[in-house]
């Protein structure tokens, strides 16, 4: 993840961010679903070597694009915003998956996440704008 986000902060310009990024993002579930479905754990490293990739290029591009499209004068609104949407979900979705991982075991947990996470990323990829930016 890390070095994804290096990479992409040392390059001056890249086109088409956003189709970036939704390429990012459509690698996101599919990944948590083949590492929540793995039964062999080199094939969930190397699994989880690809997924931190696209991970880096998602947060990247992600914040890249917000400080892009946002007017200056709004720039610490939205950007504290997205850091409170971001940080304040995650006990929620902790809960969510708690619940869910007392019902499933912990691979499938990940693999159910995965499917959502997929199934949202291909309605926010047909319906968005993001791939001309």
């Amino acid at each position: 993840m890390v070095t994804t986000s290096l990479f992409l902060a040392s390059r001056h310009e890249i086109n088409r961010r956003g189709l970036m990024f939704l390429a990012a993002l459509n690698c996101f579930g599919p990944g948590l679903v083949a590492i929540g479905l793995s039964s062999s754990y080199l094939l969930t490293v190397v699994i989880m070597i690809v997924w931190g990739g696209c991970g880096g290029v998602l947060m990247t591009s992600q914040r890249t694009l917000l400080q892009e499209h946002t007017e200056p004068h709004m720039m610490g609104r939205v950007v504290a915003l997205f850091a409170l949407t971001f940080n304040g979900l995650l006990p929620v979705s902790a809960v969510y998956v708690g619940l869910m991982r007392s019902q499933f075991g912990p691979g499938d947990t990940l693999a159910i996440m995965g499917a959502i996470m997929a199934a949202g990323a291909i309605f926010i990829a047909s319906r968005s704008q993001l791939r001309h930016m």
